[in-house]
């Protein structure tokens, strides 16, 4: 075989590879995103129950995936099973895209299930980074008053009020942290 032959043998070996290659990861990507479409559908239609065996065949394939922990963190969560859920909304928190999201459901998860301390502690690590982040704000209140943590809990209603004075249930929280300050 002359090296022109072999070169051009090797190329089509790899063209073929890389077809094959591309192929593979196209479908598999778009069975993925099939799945999460899907999941998020149901959960969105309050049957999260129905979407929990897709997003467990497909975390058995691709355990790492943060959206996927994210989808089947929020089924596990809307079907009544927070204690379930923290694992997976734990990994997909550490994605830089779905920390905000993943952190706020992984704190109200950790508040279903008596945890308000560490509801606290994973909603300080969302504010750290995003001081005004309202929801984190709100719901940081309601985790303090659960842990007994008054002081920090009016700390933060104050803040959250500064960004929205007018706002009538962030001023009902503040008057709940008076009351069981007294």
């Amino acid at each position: 075989m002359t090296s022109r032959v072999r070169l051009r043998f090797s190329s089509s070996i790899f063209l073929a590879s890389l077809l094959v290659v591309s192929t593979f990861v196209f479908f598999g990507c778009s069975e993925r995103q099939r799945t999460l479409d899907d999941a998020n559908e149901k959960i969105e239609a309050g049957r999260a129950d129905e979407a929990l065996s897709g997003l467990r065949e497909a975390l058995a394939d691709l355990p790492d995936d943060s959206a996927l922990n994210l989808a089947y963190g929020r089924a596990l969560f809307a079907s009544g099973q927070p204690s379930l859920a923290v694992w997976s909304l734990t990994k997909a928190s550490r994605d830089p895209a779905l920390f905000a999201e993943a952190t706020l459901l992984l704190a109200q998860a950790q508040i279903a299930t008596h945890g308000e301390e560490l509801a606290v502690a994973t909603l300080q690590t969302l504010l750290d980074e995003q001081p005004d982040h309202l929801d984190a704000l709100r719901l940081m209140v309601e985790a303090c008053i659960e842990a007994r943590q008054l002081e920090k809990a009016l700390e933060t209603v104050e803040h959250a009020l500064d960004l929205l004075p007018d706002d009538l249930a962030l001023q009902m929280s503040r008057m709940r942290v008076f009351l069981h300050l007294d």
